[in-house]
């Protein structure tokens, strides 16, 4: 068993390893914190279980988010907490209907803003990560890139959708971007609004770039940058819309 199809095994089951699967981590550090990370969700989705939901929780929150937004000037910046927010929405969604149901029905931008309740410090990461790093984490997963897509402060492969992504934060004047790149899986070119969390997916290289923000006014910028990142020697970008 290698790296992949470890990270492809706890994001289907961390309880529930195969004999290959324990071996594996047993000998790949990087692959056993990966599972500890894991089953430290497994641990939170099980504690958030045990708490009694509140009666009519969903139609108050829906209420509230309506009433604040009829209210709210357009122009006016969402906070970052918004994100927040929308994680803990995430982590209630996942307890009340179970989160591998969840999984089984939920389309890859569901899965996506759900996985920001999995590493909600990740929003906060303002270290840079040199290039030649995330360049290389790119290669790693098979889609190679000519050079890093901008400024990254937060960089990890995580399982999304039965792949393993590429999962990177971008620090931006209006907020954190979070960016997910998932590898020989192709999507419609779209923007979308999850929870509070604006989106966009499209289609780039051979794989599909996911960013998503309280505030898309950046997102044009990157998705130019990604596409320069994807580009060949001609200067052409691969798979770009």
């Amino acid at each position: 068993m290698n790296c992949l199809e470890f990270r492809r095994a706890i994001g289907t089951d961390p309880r529930g390893l195969d004999a290959a699967a324990l071996a594996h981590r047993a000998a790949c550090p990087r692959c056993n914190e990966a599972h500890e990370r894991a089953l430290q969700f497994e641990r939170s989705l099980s504690a958030a279980v045990a708490i009694a939901v509140p009666e009519n929780l969903a139609e108050r929150i829906l209420l509230h988010q309506t009433t604040a937004a009829l209210h709210e000037p357009r122009t006016r910046r969402m906070p970052v907490w918004s994100i927040a927010a929308a994680c803990v929405v995430g982590i209630a969604l996942a307890a009340t209907l179970g989160w591998r149901i969840f999984v089984a029905n939920a389309s890859l931008t569901d899965l996506a803003v759900a996985h920001l309740a999995h590493e909600p410090f990740a929003l906060s990461a303002r270290a840079e990560v040199d290039g030649s790093a995330v360049r290389a984490m790119f290669a790693s997963l098979g889609v190679p890139i000519t050079r890093s897509p901008g400024t990254v402060h937060y960089l990890n492969d995580c399982p999304l959708d039965g792949h393993m992504s590429v999962h990177m934060v971008m620090q931006r004047d209006s907020g954190p971007v979070t960016a997910m790149y998932v590898p020989r899986l192709h999507e419609a070119r779209r923007d979308f609004e999850r929870a509070g969390v604006r989106g966009r997916e499209s289609t780039l290289g051979d794989g599909t770039l996911i960013l998503l923000a309280a505030d898309a006014r950046e997102f044009d910028a990157i998705e130019s940058q990604f596409q320069y990142a994807f580009a060949g020697g001609d200067g052409s970008a691969v798979g770009a819309p």
